[in-house]
C-alpha cells in the first residue's frame, strides 16, 4: 500500500547460475532493447547480445549451468514476479533485475568484481552479491568504492556461512550493506541452525532459514516446495527491500538508502539465542514496512556523523580524478564547490549539478588540497592528497 517498486530501478545480481526462461522470473528481467539477440554489439558496449544480462566468465549471453540453481533461488527472493498466480513473490515487488554469471562451470565465483563494474555500468541501482571469501584486496575495496561513492550504486552483500568472528568480503569492504541471517523467530543461533557469520561489520540480518524460492529441477520442471537458506538468501531479500526504498525515495543517495534500512531494522539484541552475538549481527532484522513508511529524516543524522564535514572523497590520496559524494539533504540547484592549495588560494571553482561529482585534478601538482562545498547555508570542507 506504500509503494510497489518502480520499474526504472534495477537490482543487478553477481551469482553462479541463472534460469532466465523461469516462469516466476521472466516478467521481472532487465531485458537491454538496445541490443536484442542475434544482431550482434546493437549498442556498442563491447558485449554483443546482452538482451538478457552477461555471462563474465564465459564471455557469452548464456548465464545457466544445469543443475546449479544458487542464482536463481537468490535472484527470485529479491525479484520473482509477483501477482502473476505463481511461486512466490520477490520483496522488491516491480524493481527490475539484471542477471549477471560470475561463477565458472565448478559454480566457484571468479568474476565477481568484474560483475559488480557490469551492473553499475548497466544502470543498476542497488547490486546483490550473495558471495565472498575471508581475503581482502585493495582493489576490489576500490570497485565497491567506485560503485557506491561514485556511482550512488548501494551494494548488498551476504555476510557469510562460517562458525566465527571474522571479517567477509565483500560484504566487510566500507560502505558495503552486510546482511547475516535469522530464522523466522529472529534467532540468530536456532538449534540445529546452519552456521551464520557475524561480525563488526554486520548492518542488517534477514530471514536466512527455510526460505521458500524458485528451484530447478532438469531444465523445464519447476517445483517451489523446496526451502533452502544463508546468508546467501537474507541478502537478496535486503536487496529488494533497497529497491523499494531507492523508489520511494528517489533523492535519496546510496549511502542513505543504507543508514534508512540499518535505522529502521527492529533491534532483535535481546532475544535469548541473539545476547552473545550483540552488536554484530546488525541494527537488527530488516523491517521493509519501517523502511518506506518512518519519518523522512531517518538516517540521515547517522550518515552525517559518518562521513568527516559531510564530504566523501576517494580515492584519497589522489592523482588524475577526485570523485566526491555529498549528503543528498546538503546538495541544491545552489551548491558549489572549490578547491583551494595549503595557503588558501582558490585554484578551482564550479556549480554542482548533482550530489555526486567527479573531478579532473590532472594539472594539479603533488600536495595537500582542501575541497570545500557550499550550499548557501552550509559550508562542508575535507583535505586530500594528491600523489604524482
Amino acid at each position: 500500500d506504500i509503494n510497489q517498486g518502480d520499474t526504472n530501478v534495477v537490482i543487478g545480481f553477481t551469482d553462479t547460475s541463472f534460469d532466465l526462461d523461469h516462469q516466476d522470473l521472466t516478467g521481472n528481467i532487465k531485458y537491454n532493447y538496445a541490443d536484442t539477440v542475434g544482431n550482434g554489439d546493437d549498442d556498442g558496449d563491447t558485449f554483443p547480445d546482452n538482451f538478457k544480462g552477461w555471462d563474465m566468465v564465459d564471455n557469452d549471453n548464456n548465464l545457466f549451468i544445469q543443475n546449479e540453481y544458487h542464482g536463481t533461488s537468490v535472484v527470485a527472493v529479491s525479484s520473482a514476479t509477483t501477482n502473476n498466480s505463481l511461486g512466490i513473490s520477490g520483496a522488491g515487488f516491480k524493481c527490475k533485475f539484471l542477471p549477471v554469471k560470475v561463477a565458472n562451470s565448478s559454480q566457484v565465483i571468479t568474476k565477481g568484481y568484474e560483475g559488480i563494474v557490469y551492473c553499475v555500468d548497466h544502470g543498476a541501482k542497488v547490486v546483490n552479491c550473495s558471495w565472498g571469501n575471508t581475503t581482502f584486496n585493495q582493489l576490489a575495496q576500490d570497485v565497491t568504492d567506485d560503485a557506491i561513492l561514485g556511482n550512488d550504486v548501494v551494494i548488498v552483500a551476504s555476510a557469510g556461512n562460517i562458525s566465527y568472528d571474522t571479517a567477509y568480503y565483500p560484504a566487510s569492504y566500507q560502505f558495503v550493506l552486510s546482511v547475516t541471517g535469522v530464522d523466522a523467530l529472529d534467532r540468530f543461533d536456532p538449534p540445529s541452525n546452519p552456521t551464520f557469520s557475524w561480525n563488526d561489520s554486520v548492518d542488517v540480518s534477514a530471514p536466512g532459514f527455510n526460505v521458500f524460492s524458485t528451484a530447478t529441477v532438469g531444465v523445464s520442471t519447476y517445483v517451489y516446495n523446496q526451502t533452502t537458506g544463508g546468508s546467501s538468501i537474507a541478502a537478496p531479500l535486503v536487496a529488494g527491500v533497497a529497491g523499494l526504498v531507492r523508489s520511494h525515495f528517489p533523492n535519496m543517495t546510496a549511502l542513505e538508502v543504507v543508514e534508512r534500512i540499518k535505522c529502521t531494522a527492529d533491534n532483535i539484541d535481546a532475544i535469548t539465542e541473539n545476547v552473545p552475538y550483540a552488536g554484530k549481527i546488525g541494527t537488527g532484522r530488516v523491517n521493509a514496512y519501517e523502511a518506506l513508511s518512518t519519518n523522512n529524516q531517518c538516517g540521515l543524522v547517522s550518515i552525517a556523523e559518518k562521513q568527516e564535514q559531510g564530504i566523501l572523497l576517494f580515492p584519497n590520496p589522489a592523482q588524475d580524478v577526485l570523485n566526491f559524494n555529498i549528503p543528498s539533504t546538503v546538495y541544491s540547484p545552489k551548491s558549489k564547490v572549490e578547491i583551494y592549495n595549503s595557503i588558501g588560494e582558490t585554484i578551482y571553482f564550479s556549480h554542482l549539478t548533482s550530489h555526486i561529482s567527479h573531478l579532473d585534478i590532472s594539472s594539479l601538482s603533488a600536495g595537500i588540497y582542501y575541497c570545500a562545498v557550499e550550499n548557501g547555508k552550509a559550508s562542508l570542507r575535507k583535505k586530500f592528497v594528491v600523489v604524482k
